[in-house]
């Protein structure tokens, strides 16, 4: 980690603030006290071959996606997803609720700077 011990022998220069600080690491902050947007990887471009369909808990199919891996279904990139089941209301206000039982599936986020749905625990299975 970044909040590591440096030796008591560390040279402080005289007047450059260092003297007030505690003896951490004075490298660099950790990301979330310096401010900065932590970059990570970018899902891949290319679409995966198999595709699932994603089912509410009530069986009603909700939309077909292109998966990658073998996990549970955390989340759908919304580039990813190739036919959506709900109505066109819902879909152009973007509302995340199952037609059939009116249970809300997912939560709209940003996922490596991409829009994305974040599927709710338990709300949802797919098949294969």
């Amino acid at each position: 980690g970044c909040h590591r011990q440096i030796s008591a022998f560390a040279p402080a220069v005289q007047g450059s603030g260092f003297e007030q600080m505690p003896n951490v690491c004075r490298i660099r902050p950790p990301w979330h006290v310096a401010g900065q947007v932590r970059m990570m990887a970018a899902p891949r471009k290319k679409l995966p071959e198999r595709s699932v369909d994603v089912m509410c808990k009530c069986t009603a199919r909700l939309f077909k996606y292109k998966k990658g891996g073998n996990g549970a279904l955390v989340k759908c990139y919304v580039e990813r997803i190739v036919a959506d089941f709900r109505s066109e209301d819902d879909q152009e206000n973007g509302v995340l609720v199952c037609p059939a039982c009116g249970t809300e599936f997912a939560r709209h986020a940003l996922v490596h700077g991409r829009p994305a749905y974040k599927m709710i625990g338990g709300k949802v299975t797919q098949k294969k």
